[in-house]
């Protein structure tokens, strides 16, 4: 346990979706004296430190030096698997009042049974000023999605199929409720609202667990822990001689392919703008920087050993993990960059690569880089259950990305 794992478990507990996670890194950022710069304006950015926010769900974070001649970018996401409230979501079925929801990425659909389940994300509203989003999390256990009793479906540990329209429906309320989930949020809000983002989340309290503490058991550790580790990496950081970006996108978990995800031209907007007020072409500072796309990847399971690549395994608390696959961005340069800066901080590491015979999915640094090409590689926490209600790492790893991230900050990278 340290302080800096006691703050991701209060950073967790705090963050239930990627709306707030936006929310929570601006507070920070703003505390540390950060500058909120806005899309619609013009951009002063001399010598110091700012942040830019697009669709309230992702943010860009950036400290700069007059010296600075390339970047060096640390890319997360801060959204997770859950389940999306639909519109006129208020369902009367048998005496009770469900919530029409739909799933949202991949979750593992039955460790969402039995939970308590809150919701959280934005509603649009109409000001004075004009339109309008506002955080909104309703902070009660206030939906549960039961399962069926062993005796009804005797079959159910032989395999427990659940569909989602017919068997993941939360629980609201019994339908003699007054009160329906619109009227909640409006009074939550105080005043009407237009529309809304809104998703589930798993309200279990991040927790350590194991003999000597030495576990992480938490909802949404894939991928905030990456998120929160990139920043406190990126707030420790003092090179000067690039400027320092922090990035944490939306959408992720459903391809990146949105307004703020990291496929779209955010980040590309935000290193143009930042050269254009320099005065340096972009293509060839681009050429010069370097990319740490952070998401985390599999530990070896003990149950299930048979499903790990028989030369590289990672285990918890083993060191962060350099992730290797087709459809990730590591190649043996970008890989061989960072772990010589590893070796030379003293830092350990592990290798990931997936079974052969296994399907691997994709990582937000190969979709950046279809809209800024840079070199890159894949890292990540080991860790267990990924995609579950409640996911599974070690304690110490929060440190380790840490001190990773950071000895990745303040390296001098230069290419021939």
């Amino acid at each position: 346990m340290s302080k800096i794992s006691d703050g991701f478990l209060h950073f967790v507990k705090e963050t239930p979706n990627a709306y707030y996670c936006v929310k929570n890194v601006s507070a920070i950022l703003a505390k540390m004296g950060f500058q909120e710069l806005k899309e619609t304006e013009e951009w002063d950015v001399r010598a110091g430190k700012y942040y830019v926010v697009r669709n309230d769900a992702s943010i860009i974070a950036f400290k700069l030096d007059a010296k600075w001649n390339s970047f060096s970018i640390v890319a997360s996401h801060g959204d997770s698997p859950s389940l999306h409230v639909k519109s006129n979501p208020d369902m009367l079925e048998e005496g009770y009042v469900q919530l029409n929801t739909e799933i949202y990425g991949g979750p593992l659909r039955y460790t969402w049974l039995d939970r308590p389940l809150s919701v959280a994300g934005r509603v649009t509203v109409k000001t004075e000023k004009g339109y309008a989003a506002r955080p909104i999390n309703i902070q009660k256990d206030l939906l549960v999605i039961p399962s069926l009793a062993i005796h009804m479906n005797r079959e159910a540990n032989d395999g427990l199929k659940l569909n989602p329209q017919k068997h993941m429906l939360p629980i609201y309320a019994l339908s003699d409720s007054k009160k329906s989930i619109k009227e909640l949020l409006e009074k939550e809000v105080g005043c009407e609202i237009l529309d809304y983002d809104l998703y589930l989340y798993n309200r279990d309290e991040p927790k350590y667990t194991g003999e000597n503490n030495e576990f992480i058991l938490s909802p949404r550790i894939d991928n905030l822990g990456c998120a929160y580790t990139g920043l406190m990496a990126f707030l420790a950081a003092k090179q000067e001689n690039a400027c320092q970006v922090y990035a944490c996108f939306n959408n992720e978990e459903i391809g990146s392919d949105t307004l703020e995800g990291a496929g779209s031209t955010f980040l590309k907007d935000v290193l143009s703008r930042i050269c254009d007020y320099y005065g340096k072409s972009y293509l060839p500072t681009i050429a010069k920087s370097f990319l740490v796309s952070a998401d985390n990847g599999h530990a070896i399971h003990p149950n299930y050993p048979e499903m790990c690549d028989p030369t590289n395994q990672c285990h918890p608390n083993g060191g962060i993990v350099i992730k290797h696959h087709v459809n990730y961005t590591s190649d043996g340069f970008s890989s061989g960059v960072l772990k010589d800066i590893l070796t030379s901080a003293g830092i350990p590491y592990q290798e990931f690569s997936a079974r052969s015979d296994a399907r691997n999915g994709g990582t937000l640094g190969k979709i950046s880089l279809s809209q800024v090409s840079l070199h890159s590689v894949d890292v990540g926490m080991a860790q267990l259950a990924m995609h579950s209600a409640n996911e599974f790492c070690g304690s110490k790893d929060i440190d380790l990305m840490v001190n990773a991230l950071t000895a990745f900050y303040n390296s001098d990278i230069r290419f021939e």
